[in-house]
């Protein structure tokens, strides 16, 4: 499997810069087969696009050992834009008031404007892919909000996975800013460690990163901290720090 990394910019309609990452077989014979599906992946809470490679590449395998049964013609990952790599090269502009809550609708704008073609840094026409979109958690209800934008884009179908979703009555301690049991818990995590085998020992002593594939683990913990959390370069953090992941759990009203 082969991937390239990919900057979108949708300035001056929207105001955030949009990661994205792309993979394909370059062996495969529906690279160009407008037949074939083109999946678009999009993360959960605190999580980031490249958390869904463990399940990109056992997908492919598992197509190419049932002798192609599916035609997939490639995938598609998207940050979002206070997430992952999109988080930092936004740090300025998400200071401007998104660090106190995130809306899950600017993650589906984002995505909705990458796949519109509303912007530069991405020379495709996914209007001639057959689209199948791909959400878990807040991705999940965010891929569905990024079809409220015109133009409208058509996905053949859609997988979500633990959407967040709930009754009314049953979400009282999640909607107040103020009360959130989600963005507590995040806040109050540790996310910063000396080194990145460090940080990864952490998390797997811990009963919620224990159960994880270890692959997904391991791209848990990537960058250096940046100087402007006011700590040295040389630690490592999270790849979506835990103020952004809170800033995410706070839209869930």
């Amino acid at each position: 499997m082969q991937s390239r990394n990919f900057v979108f910019d949708p300035r001056p309609n929207f105001p955030l810069l949009v990661t994205a990452k792309r993979y394909w077989n370059p062996e495969s014979p529906y690279i160009n087969d407008p037949t074939a599906l083109t999946l678009v992946c999009l993360h959960g809470t605190g999580f980031h696009k490249e958390q869904w490679e463990p399940a990109i590449d056992d997908l492919l395998a598992l197509v190419k050992a049932k002798n192609d049964q599916v035609r997939i013609r490639e995938v598609w990952s998207i940050d979002a834009p206070n997430h992952g790599d999109a988080a930092v090269l936004n740090e300025e502009t998400l200071s401007w008031g998104y660090e106190v809550s995130f809306r899950w609708e600017d993650y589906g704008r984002a995505t909705h404007s990458l796949l519109a073609g509303l912007g530069k840094g991405i020379d495709m026409d996914f209007s001639k892919h057959r689209l199948i979109g791909v959400g878990h958690s807040m991705g999940a209800v965010s891929l569905l909000l990024s079809t409220n934008f015109f133009p409208v884009i058509k996905f053949e179908a859609v997988i979500l996975i633990e959407t967040m979703t709930m009754m009314k009555k049953s979400s009282a301690p999640f909607i107040s800013i103020e009360t959130n049991v989600l963005a507590s818990g995040s806040i109050s995590r540790r996310d910063i460690w000396p080194s990145k085998e460090e940080a990864y020992q952490s998390l797997k002593s811990r009963a919620a990163w224990k159960v994880w594939d270890d692959r997904v683990l391991r791209t848990y913990t990537v960058r250096p901290s940046p100087l402007s959390l006011g700590v040295l370069v040389v630690s490592l953090t999270l790849q979506t720090g835990t103020r952004h992941e809170a800033a995410a759990h706070k839209r869930l009203s």
